[in-house]
């Protein structure tokens, strides 16, 4: 019998013990308090025989008498503490009258072993069923090891993971209840926020909270009760009793993340800073609560301790760079920009921002005199830079040389080179370039493969790279001419993924594949199947895709059909899918969510909306599996209940961590959707702090600008809709120093100026954006993104229309394959009054990117003739 299973058989025991006590005879009569005060008195007797009496009475009275021990062991009597102290460490460790001897010996053995002695035990307790439960999770409160808490905290994760999806399903709570106690007795930060769904689900989480708060003074360890309090007050939203639980529970580090989540600026400059976190990081938050609490001097004061902290660490740079994020990150662009390009191995990271503000000559510069392990990653992103602003001849002769740089062994520069062509819309070459690499470096670097495909097919990546190692399609054995023969298997994954490929060859490949894929172990087979089936849906042959699906049924192939059939509208069928799906993997809780959202629409709303509500609770305290699933929901349009799952992140993770700053974040997303600006803003601002952290960060290095800067403009919308326009300067100059090319910032903000009749001002902040792209423009006459930013600025300030028209018709003769420009180019022809005109440029953007939402909305909001009418939001994505 396995151990999970064993555990299991546990957890089930466990469940069954009331039931099994009641068949039992009647125990005996618990003695009273007064008895119990009695023999504590006795304990210190002037008679030995009566204070042996008295220990034996108290032992024997157990869990009953633990309080009263407890408060004994405080008292003056040195005899009485003693005696106390000693029943209290048997009680401690589980070890109560009725406890049998097998599991006194086995708690004996504990004490004395080792860490590999002590998981034995563990595992031994695990088998010993029924009677020693309560000695089990007595021994995980009381293990002081971290690695045996460790431990045990992973195997309890692994076991919940399985059984709480379908307990929750089933609405059977009693076998999850003891696995939630066992978890957050091993790891109170880590496994409190199981313990906070399961209640919040189970409809009581006040009542376990008042609990446990009246149990406080009663239990061995009171701070680490109070700890759990403060999660579960977190969980509910009361930052204000989870802060005062946290400091019962001596957590300074839980204290401060609370008072920063909730915005305490003043207090937490008033406090010492977490001392578990390193000197620099110390300093670093200090700065961020010192300039957001509006104490200027001890901002100052923050970032001399940090400049001088990183003067000591000049050689590596390291410091240089934490440095410059709290600068970034604290409204100090400029000198965290000069920090960078003065320090040794942040090129690169210096590059992008300086490209972001857009200081073209300053970036290029940087290039040409680095000479740093970091000068092939630079020189590569000159090219796409160079390729952008037009410059394309130059662009293309450093990718050529790259190109032909590439050998059979791994080069540091590949995937900046694929990303790069890629960004600027080679992606002819930048495939031309993958095959090159595939076939040299032999069909078993699938690391190698998988990220050179994410960053070929950043939407399809998973799916090209199943449709390269296809028997029949991708590379299984070395080819005599691996170059050409790469160029062509790439030639046919992208035509299954663009479905282009011939119906014909299509079936043939299917054909061919069958025979392996049937010897292949069954997962990697229903990959490939899957991978066919998509290729089949792109080719328009939904016959092929569904028999395919049905054939690899795997949980992404179940919920694929599911998709197919709710496309359809045949909700029915679409829920059994899904269902299947569930079934195959209840760890994920889409399928389960989607099952119910179809039953919803088939009329089954009771059914189908408490499966839903389920799917919401199935990853308990598991943020990772709660971001997988909001992501799920998000790329299905199922935005309210993406939401809320942003929510459950925020509240359900640990404060200040990097998951329940990414909740804060997306909370702030959805009040930033609600025109709810200031709230937005307040939210992104606390979610960036995690970026302090030591080994946290933006991947792209611009968003240590693009951040800040949304945090002001958002905030500068919020006052603008206020009426405080002393305040919308402020951030706009804010906005200004991090990014003075932003066109955003005008495009959001110059409406509101004119609605409330402040022309001068809209036009003047409309000026001094537009300026820095038109400069841009006279300085790299063949860039296309300039004179787009030019025209949409324009037509979204309904302002120079017909220069936005010129620059628009020349960004669109400059890059005519891009839907961007094309919608564009109809906005501005809709501003100046010429429907017909702007109808069919969109139409031509629709074409291109068919898929994308907002085309087709703004083709509909055309169509409908009104210039005025409010513009879809950019960033709906592909449905």
């Amino acid at each position: 019998m396995s151990f999970l299973h064993r555990l299991s058989l546990l957890v089930s025991m466990i469940a069954a013990l009331p039931f099994l006590l009641s068949a039992a005879a009647e125990p005996p009569a618990r003695p009273s308090q007064k008895q119990i005060a009695q023999w504590v008195g006795q304990l210190g007797d002037d008679d030995f025989s009566t204070r042996e009496e008295a220990s034996k009475k108290l032992y024997e009275a157990g869990e009953v008498a633990e309080a009263a021990l407890r408060e004994a062991m405080a008292g003056d009597d040195a005899e009485v503490a003693r005696r106390a102290a000693d029943i209290i460490d048997k009680f401690k460790w589980g070890l109560y009258p009725d406890a049998p001897k097998e599991i006194v010996d086995l708690v004996t053995r504990y004490r004395a072993s080792n860490p590999q002695g002590k998981n034995d035990v563990i595992r031994e307790l695990m088998k010993a069923g029924p009677s020693a439960s309560r000695t089990l999770l007595k021994i995980v409160r009381s293990e002081e090891d971290p690695t045996i808490r460790g431990g045990v905290f992973n195997l309890i994760h692994a076991e919940l993971a399985l059984q709480a999806p379908q307990g929750i399903a089933d609405e059977k709570y009693d076998a999850l209840e003891p696995l939630i106690e066992l978890l957050v007795a091993a790891d109170v930060e880590r496994g409190s926020g199981y313990y906070a769904a399961y209640w919040q689900m189970r409809g009581k989480l006040d009542e376990r909270i008042a609990e446990l708060k009246a149990m406080s003074g009663k239990l061995l360890d009171v701070k680490r009760t109070w700890e759990i309090v403060a999660y579960l007050y977190h969980a509910k939203g009361d930052l204000v009793a989870a802060r005062d639980a946290a400091e019962k529970a001596d957590k300074p580090a839980l204290v401060e993340a609370l008072l920063a989540e909730g915005g305490e600026w003043k207090e937490l400059a008033k406090r010492a800073t977490n001392i578990e976190a390193s000197p620099f990081e110390q300093l670093g938050f200090r700065a961020a609560y010192y300039r957001l609490a509006g104490d200027a001097k001890g901002f100052e004061d923050a970032l001399a301790g940090l400049r001088k902290l990183a003067d000591a660490e000049r050689i590596l740079g390291h410091e240089n760079i934490h440095l410059a994020k709290v600068l970034f990150l604290n409204d100090r662009p400029t000198e965290a920009v000069d920090i960078l390009v003065h320090s040794p191995n942040s090129e690169v990271m210096a590059f992008e921002v300086l490209v972001a503000q857009t200081k073209y000559k300053e970036a290029f510069e940087l290039v040409d005199k680095t000479k740093t392990l970091q000068s092939m990653e630079l020189e590569i992103l000159k090219a796409r830079t160079l390729y952008l602003l037009g410059e394309k001849e130059k662009a293309q002769a450093i990718f050529a040389r790259y190109g032909d740089e590439i050998r059979a062994d791994v080069h540091p520069w590949l995937e900046p080179l694929i990303d790069a062509e890629v960004r600027v819309g080679l992606k002819d070459q930048a495939a031309e370039h993958v095959a090159k690499v595939l076939s040299l470096s032999g069909p078993n670097n699938r690391e190698l493969r998988n990220q050179l495909f994410l960053t070929l097919f950043p939407k399809n990546g998973e799916t090209a790279d199943a449709l390269w190692v296809i028997p029949g399609a991708g590379r299984t054995t070395v080819l005599p001419e691996p170059a050409e023969s790469g160029a062509a298997e790439m030639k046919l994954v992208r035509d299954l993924i663009a479905g282009k490929a011939n119906p014909r060859d299509l079936s043939e490949l299917v054909k061919q594949a069958e025979d392996k894929i049937q010897a292949a172990f069954p997962a990697e087979g229903a990959k490939w199947r899957l991978a066919l089936a998509e290729a089949a849906l792109k080719a328009n042959d939904k016959t092929l895709a569904r028999t395919l699906l049905a054939k690899a049924g795997s949980v992404a192939a179940l919920v694929r059909l599911g998709d197919l059939d709710a496309e359809r509208k045949e909700w029915n069928k679409a829920a059994e899918a899904y269902e299947q799906a569930w079934k195959k993997d209840p760890s994920k809780p889409l399928a389960h969510y989607l099952n119910g959202w179809a039953l919803t629409q088939a009329g089954q709303e009771k059914e189908g909306k408490k499966r839903m509500e389920q799917a919401h609770w199935m990853p308990l305290g598991d943020g990772a599996a709660r971001f997988a699933f909001l992501g799920s929901l998000l790329e299905r349009g199922q935005q309210e209940a993406a939401e809320r799952e942003g929510e459950l992140m925020l509240r359900l993770n640990s404060p200040g961590s990097q998951l329940a700053s990414e909740g804060m974040r997306q909370v702030a997303l959805a009040a930033m959707r609600r025109k709810d600006y200031l709230t937005a803003a307040q939210g992104q601002e606390r979610s960036m702090l995690v970026c302090l952290k030591s080994g946290v960060g933006y991947a792209r290095p611009a968003a240590y600008l693009w951040v800040p800067a949304l945090v002001h403009r958002l905030r500068a919308e919020g006052y603008a809709a206020a009426g405080k326009f002393d305040e919308v300067r402020r951030e706009t100059d804010l906005c200004w120093a991090a990014l003075p090319g932003d066109p955003f910032v005008p495009i959001e903000l110059v409406p509101m100026w004119d609605k409330a009749g402040r022309k001068k001002e809209a036009t003047e902040l409309f000026e001094k954006y537009l300026s820095v792209q038109e400069k841009l423009c006279a300085a790299y006459p063949n860039f296309s993104g300039g004179h787009n930013a030019v025209a949409w600025l324009s037509a979204c300030c309904r302002r120079n229309l017909k220069s936005a028209q010129e620059h628009a018709e020349l960004a669109v003769r400059l890059a005519p394959d891009n839907a961007g420009v094309l919608d564009t180019l109809a906005e501005v022809y809709f501003q100046r009054g010429d429907k017909d005109k702007a109808v069919a440029a969109q139409k031509k953007a629709v074409e291109l990117e068919p898929n994308r939402a907002y085309f087709r909305k703004q083709l509909k909001r055309i169509e409908a003739g009104d210039p005025a009418a409010e513009r879809p939001p950019e960033n709906d994505e592909e449905e």
